[in-house]
């Protein structure tokens, strides 16, 4: 029902990721950034080049990141390559994640993003798997209006067996939770691990505020 959606109104116009970091392992910032990239290069019919802005917490996570960006840019094939590569702001936030995310959303606020663009939030440890966004973002062209999506996501554990099955047990928890609470119709909160909002309620100050 939503690639048809999609495929009657257009695909989603205009995508920015908000994803906050702080002194991440650079064998976790690589693949988790990569991904990001990876994934915004498959989009098509975009009307404005994408952007990513990053809140880390010091100039080791903003020299990480900026050669990521810069292999990206340079390595990947992306489908619309008039509007390759994305924007990256960096921008500092090592005062807590709360602050982090308002100082990113104050900054998509400032880019003036088109109310049916999405916006999506994340964790500077999600990795984003393949084809994510052509799964999720068809979402947002439905007729009833969507506002906000989460995903289920699974645990990638270095570390011994114990920790792998107490995290895959988390994991479990929050999807029954999420899944419960979606089926009652009244949404209680979104994770902050990976959600996508639709740009008019990310931009709204409301919303800022309550995060």
């Amino acid at each position: 029902l939503a690639q048809r959606a999609q495929a009657e109104r257009g695909p989603v116009p205009e995508v920015v990721v908000l994803a906050t970091t702080y002194h991440e392992k650079p064998w976790i910032t690589f693949p988790v950034f990569e991904s990001i990239f990876r994934e915004l290069a498959t989009l098509q019919g975009q009307a404005r080049r994408a952007r990513v802005i990053v809140v880390t917490g010091g100039e080791d996570d903003d020299e990480a990141i900026q050669r990521i960006y810069n292999y990206c840019s340079e390595e990947m094939r992306p489908a619309q390559p008039e509007l390759w590569p994305p924007e990256l702001v960096l921008l500092r936030g090592d005062k807590g994640k709360r602050p982090a995310l308002a100082s990113g959303m104050q900054e998509i606020s400032r880019g003036n993003p088109g109310p049916d663009g999405v916006v999506i939030i994340l964790d500077g440890d999600t990795l984003l798997g393949p084809g994510l966004l052509k799964k999720v973002l068809p979402l947002f062209r439905l007729p009833e209006e969507v506002h906000a999506v989460t995903t289920n996501e699974n645990g990638f554990v270095k570390g011994p067996a114990w920790f792998a099955e107490w995290t895959s047990l988390r994991f479990g928890l929050r999807h029954r939770s999420m899944c419960s609470i979606s089926l009652s119709g009244k949404l209680l909160c979104l994770t902050g691990r990976f959600s996508v909002f639709r740009a008019s309620i990310a931009t709204d100050p409301s919303f800022r505020q309550q995060v």
